[in-house]
């Protein structure tokens, strides 16, 4: 009956150690993620976007 018990425990062991080493790989892959590069506006955007920022009244409240 020890025997089983020891076997019992060292399968558990060994589950849960595979467990977290798969688990870890994961973890890091989603921290390497790259940041996403900035959008590059068209100057014709970039004149929209100041148009609109002159005509609205709350931008121009935080003047």
């Amino acid at each position: 009956m020890t025997e089983n018990t020891f076997d019992r425990e060292a399968l558990k062991n060994e589950l849960r150690e595979e467990i977290l080493n798969e688990l870890k790989p994961k973890e890091q892959t989603q921290e390497e993620k790259p940041a996403k590069p900035k959008r590059k506006l068209t100057e014709k955007q970039l004149a929209a976007l100041a148009a609109g920022r002159a005509k609205n009244p709350r931008m121009i409240a935080k003047k």
